[in-house]
């Protein structure tokens, strides 16, 4: 799999008239080698020449990691603390052998202190934006990617569902987004989720971009829940698409969960909505069919 993505990359290098592509830690790193680097102080820089193997600078904590997990053949050039990056970046520039040649960045990612070096170590080289590039590598998504997408919409809904029994008025915005990190985790998520989960009541679910508080649930409150989960950091985009109304317990009556956003209207709300409510389907009810939970759905019995 790696191996037919460096093949694709080597391809697109030559089409694009560039000499070799350099990725930073992240998405695109890992896409290309499957090995997992944070961003830190310590630089980390993959060179994909359009002919011969790959080159990896990184910090010597990352040695074992390389030499154990690269799925293809690297030529790796560590460094310590104490010596600093500056004579890898010279090592790894002597084996790649670029010569006033293009080099395609990330640069939209990659920092200045990447670029120092690089620029130091290869001063004939001209760095040139490759966004297009990586992103025309990644666009089609290949059955291991899909696979990895499915996996983490799954962990999502799993979360969910166990996550729904324990809201409660009392409990805090913050109480309630540690329980979902929680359950997320326990289903089986990267620890690195795809952000930190949006839990907003009261007005806060007004603000699309809410962040979590120690406001307290109370009665007649709206919560909103956004969060996803990820699976070899490929993130659940639309972990939940219901659209229906769960029986609830600790005093929460209606659970609406649609897109990846879930509403829960309190018991307050759904009792000031009753008059409002017309027979038939309800607004938004997308996917109602018999046995449909709606209390005003005709296609359903009663709500008990």
């Amino acid at each position: 799999m790696y191996l037919a993505r460096l093949q694709r990359l080597k391809a697109t290098l030559a089409t694009a008239h560039l000499e070799c592509a350099a990725a930073i830690a992240g998405p695109n790193l890992y896409y290309l080698t499957g090995l997992s680097f944070h961003l830190s102080e310590r630089p980390t820089v993959g060179f994909f020449p359009r002919d011969g193997d790959p080159v990896i600078v990184a910090g010597s904590l990352e040695e074992a990691k390389i030499k154990n997990g690269a799925p293809y053949g690297v030529r790796s050039f560590v460094y310590g603390d104490a010596d600093g990056p500056a004579q890898a970046f010279m090592q790894a520039a002597q084996a790649l052998k670029l010569n006033k040649a293009r080099l395609g960045v990330e640069a939209r990612r990659m920092r200045v202190m990447e670029l120092d070096y690089i620029e130091e170590a290869l001063p004939g080289v001209a760095a040139e934006p490759a966004e297009d590039l990586f992103a025309a590598l990644r666009m089609t998504k290949d059955a291991d990617e899909i696979k990895a997408m499915r996996e983490a919409v799954v962990i999502a809904e799993k979360a969910l569902a166990a996550t729904l029994p324990q809201i409660k008025v009392g409990l805090t915005e913050r109480e309630v987004a540690a329980e979902l990190v929680v359950q997320t985790l326990r289903a089986g998520s990267d620890a690195d989720l795809p952000f930190a989960p949006i839990v907003a009541s009261g007005p806060n679910p007004a603000l699309p971009h809410a962040t979590v508080t120690d406001r307290a649930l109370q009665k007649g409150d709206l919560l909103t829940l956004d969060w996803g989960a990820a699976t070899r950091r490929y993130f659940s985009t639309r972990p939940m698409r219901l659209m229906t109304a769960i029986r609830a317990s600790d005093g929460c009556e209606d659970r609406i969960a649609s897109g990846n956003r879930l509403i829960v209207p309190l018991p307050a709300v759904r009792a000031a909505r009753a008059p409002r409510r017309a027979r038939g389907r309800v607004p938004g009810c997308l996917r109602c069919r018999p046995g449909c939970r709606w209390p005003s759905c005709t296609r359903s019995p009663p709500w008990p």
